[in-house]
């Protein structure tokens, strides 16, 4: 019954496929540690948007959104390949202030200018999904397939480079083509939830659907997944409800059922949330996992170059383990016992007591870390 509306079946699909494309790219951010980005290139695309408008006082939206393909282009690239890690959230947050800031005054001036009563600016703030027509959706149809495709194509470089640029480059990994292609998903996803979903939301649906897919598992594909499937509910929900109830922005109906997802994640979810937490804190870890991960940190350590004290993300570790639950608790075990360190940076490396128990179990398998 609820679908019986052609549009509002259109409305929910159209709401899906950004939910879709939104949640892949979501997933690299969240395994970059770079999620705050999403919102500073959302909020750049807004005088991109605007100043189309007022320089050539064109309405068409082809136009309208070259100019946010560009402004958000332009930001993601900075942020993801530019712009130091340590320096990052600095320029996040720069990036943020100042285009939202330069982005609301264009829009005031652009009240006032001829034309302006044909195209509602304001909409693109808070989003309106019934803005895609069947044509639009065949469109969103085709770049979810695209996008998807890509990551088929290219995941184990993807994530190579997610987790670790440094050790992908020494693997002959072209980690610059990849830093590069997140940045482009990353406005192609702007690009295309914009006017449905709206500045001011999109970076939500972009980085929380991965957030909350993250608390479920340790696996990068199943986070993949479960983003993508967490994103176009919510997207769908959420414009279904907007649809039903005038006057509730896309964007907000869209933001308020992501968020239900990423709260239920935190709370209940067994691999990271707070209540299971409780449940593991008594968990005696096992022998072989002790051994199986000091292992993994000397062959990881073995085929990278020599850089003293660098080390590996944990976000690397936790792929390579097996998508184990206790790998944080591991760590910090085998921390306590000397065999293996951290640096300033978080990375982990094996110590030099560490090499020496992986011999001594090479030859005494049947002699145990205390």
């Amino acid at each position: 019954m609820l679908f019986e509306s052609n549009t509002l079946f259109q409305v929910a699909l159209s709401a899906a496929l950004i939910g879709c494309i939104c949640g892949m790219s979501g997933s690299i951010l969240t395994l970059k540690n770079a999620v705050s980005a999403a919102y500073a290139v959302s909020f750049a695309s807004l005088p991109g948007l605007v100043l189309p408008f007022l320089l050539i006082s064109t309405v068409k939206h082809w136009a309208l959104l070259s100019g946010v393909a560009f402004f958000g282009t332009a930001a993601a690239l900075q942020l993801l390949f530019f712009i130091n890690k340590k320096n990052r959230d600095a320029f996040t947050a720069l990036i943020m202030t100042l285009s939202f800031g330069f982005g609301m005054l264009l829009l005031s001036a652009a009240e006032h200018y001829p034309g302006a009563a044909q195209i509602d600016l304001h909409r693109f703030l808070i989003g309106d999904a019934a803005v895609n027509i069947t044509a639009d959706i065949r469109l969103l149809g085709y770049t979810a397939i695209s996008v998807f495709a890509l990551f088929i194509l290219f995941w184990k470089e993807i994530i190579a480079v997610a987790f670790d640029p440094e050790f992908a480059r020494s693997s002959g990994i072209p980690a610059k083509f990849f830093e590069a292609l997140a940045a482009i998903l990353l406005a192609v996803s702007v690009l295309t939830g914009l006017e449905a979903i709206g500045v001011i939301f999109i970076g939500t649906l972009i980085t929380v659907p991965s957030i909350a897919a993250r608390q479920w598992t340790n696996d990068t594909g199943a986070v993949f997944i479960l983003a993508i499937g967490f994103a176009a509910i919510a997207g769908c929900a959420g414009s279904v409800a907007a649809a039903l109830l005038p006057g509730l922005p896309t964007g907000a109906a869209v933001t308020l059922f992501v968020c239900s997802f990423a709260l239920i994640s935190f709370l209940i979810a067994p691999s990271h949330g707070i209540l299971w937490r409780e449940f593991r804190k008594k968990h005696i870890l096992r022998e072989p996992d002790n051994t199986k991960l000091l292992k993994l940190l000397r062959s990881l350590s073995a085929q990278q170059e020599p850089l003293q004290g660098k080390g590996h993300s944990i976000s690397l570790i936790n792929a390579l383990f097996g998508g184990d639950d206790e790998v944080d608790s591991i760590l910090l075990e085998l921390k306590v016992k000397g065999l293996a360190a951290d640096n300033e940076q978080g990375f982990w490396y094996i110590t030099r007591d560490g090499e020496e128990y992986i011999d001594t179990v090479r030859h005494k398998p049947s002699k145990k870390v205390r």
